[in-house]
């Protein structure tokens, strides 16, 4: 499932632009083969009736939840909280998100990136980065993870949760077994 997952993410990485790269185990970066702009956050939507309720122009936009260090994103001054509507004069909308539109643009590329913050609109200058160079300087951090998956009852049923072992995880390592 981990495999999985992490050659999922890295198929990923070239594909949604604005997606934050993480050097993956197994995987070579050098090898990625990434020709589009990259912005280095992470975003979000919101629903047409919050965007209304806060006043926002444009109902599509993305609401950014995490900007990366030294990202071209960061570069350009675009923060937590931004909400980004628009790139040069595309503005996001139904049909185009903001995956969207980066895809149209290659690193190096200068964009004008149109900005929602605490209500007001503003511009700012972005020179689009490369997911490879960005990918190689972050270091993935894992979540730790225990190695255990609850089967069986829910947890608020009488009789208690069954569980799964993660071959070759810490649980494993304890000693613990599926169905205990």
């Amino acid at each position: 499932m981990r495999t999985l997952l992490l050659l999922l993410v890295s198929s990923v990485l070239c594909t949604v632009s604005g997606f934050s790269a993480n050097s993956i185990p197994g995987v070579e970066i050098e090898k990625l083969d990434c020709d589009r702009g990259f912005l280095g956050i992470e975003t979000d939507n919101i629903s047409i009736e919050k965007a209304n309720f806060l006043n926002l122009p444009n109902p599509y936009g993305s609401y950014v939840t995490r900007v990366y260090a030294n990202s071209a994103a960061d570069k350009a001054g675009i923060e937590a909280f931004d909400y980004i509507v628009g790139i040069n004069e595309d503005m996001l909308d139904e049909e185009n998100g903001l995956t969207d539109l980066l895809s149209e643009y290659k690193p190096g590329d200068e964009v004008v990136l149109r900005v929602i913050r605490n209500g007001k609109p503003m511009d700012l200058d972005a020179t689009l980065g490369k997911v490879t160079d960005f990918a190689k300087s972050f270091d993935i951090m894992e979540k730790p993870f225990f190695g255990v998956s609850k089967t069986g009852p829910e947890a608020d049923e009488v009789g208690g949760v069954m569980i799964n072992i993660v071959h070759n995880s810490s649980a494993a390592n304890m000693g613990l077994q599926d169905g205990d």
